[in-house]
């Protein structure tokens, strides 16, 4: 019924404009709060923020809505920092949701040419650095594990092809290599490897 209702709110909205799309936004992301879904839900939670956020890109890119992309990208951020605190299960889940998500972000941001310049640069940096940030936090959570790490490593792997192939991205390199030192920092002297905090570094 959520995912009907979404698709209802994003069918309004090709058709009324930016009020119904906003309003279509601040009902998807209220939705599984209203209908009971939480930490004791990760799977399914995530399978509705998917789908919903997958609309949200999919009608921004359709409709060159670039504040829909960054506004899709915020709100889900808002889910899976709170969801990183109060989850004690389907950790690994939650850093391959943020791994998804953060990378179609960055991949449809790229699709606006011709746009605002100011917020082209947002679409660039933001959703990569939210995604960042988030992984870093989650390492902790995840005691510091290889699949922590090899989330952050994908991750920073896509800047670095990002920038490989176009020179705007390099900020994002130079941020995931300057968020890699914070959980560096807090795992050295926790019970972690040494040898895969070496590794990592």
């Amino acid at each position: 019924l959520l995912i009907v209702t979404t698709i209802l709110a994003f069918t309004l909205a090709l058709r009324h404009g930016p009020p119904t799309a906003l309003m279509g936004l601040i009902g998807g992301f209220a939705a599984p709060w209203v209908a009971g879904l939480g930490p004791d839900n990760v799977p399914v939670l995530l399978l509705y923020l998917g789908v919903f956020l997958a609309g949200l890109f999919g009608l921004a890119l359709w409709r060159r809505w670039l504040w829909l992309l960054l506004l899709a990208s915020g709100g889900g951020a808002l889910w899976t920092i709170g969801l990183i605190f109060t989850a004690e299960s389907a950790l690994p889940l939650l850093g391959l949701f943020v791994l998804a998500a953060g990378g179609a972000a960055v991949l449809v941001g790229d699709r606006f040419i011709g746009s605002d310049p100011r917020l082209e640069a947002m679409a660039r940096y933001a959703p990569m650095a939210m995604a960042l940030v988030q992984l870093a936090m989650l390492l902790q959570q995840l005691q510091f594990s290889w699949i922590g790490w090899g989330f952050y490593g994908a991750l920073s792997a896509m800047a670095i092809a990002l920038a490989w192939r176009d020179e705007r991205h390099l900020p994002s390199l130079f941020a995931a290599l300057l968020l890699c030192l914070m959980p560096l920092a807090a795992g050295w002297d926790s019970q972690a490897s040494r040898v895969m905090m070496i590794a990592a570094s």
